[in-house]
């Protein structure tokens, strides 16, 4: 049987994880914000002008860009030298 003791270091190690994905996903959250607002300013940008708007790195900004389209949000919607341009989906589901 579980000792009080080990109990309560096991909830706290729980705890401590919780925590930390709670934070990662507050952190995901306002930079995919910051994303969002980009492109809501901009009307349509690449991953590269992003990122130097945002100040995030290219890999990180096209990570959201990632998961933005595969929830139909975000859209190519054309290309700009060698980068996909990305529009936001409008609310009718068109662009």
């Amino acid at each position: 049987m579980i000792q009080t003791k080990e109990l309560s270091e096991l909830r706290a190690a729980r705890r401590a994880k919780v925590d930390l994905v709670t934070s990662r996903m507050k952190v995901w959250q306002v930079e995919k914000q910051k994303v969002l607002s980009g492109l809501k300013e901009k009307k349509g940008e690449t991953v590269s002008e992003l990122a130097s708007w945002t100040g995030f790195p290219p890999a990180s900004v096209l990570k959201y860009i990632l998961a933005l389209r595969k929830s139909n949000i975000v859209s190519e919607t054309g290309i700009k030298g060698d980068e996909y341009v990305y529009r936001l989906v409008s609310a009718g589901g068109g662009e």
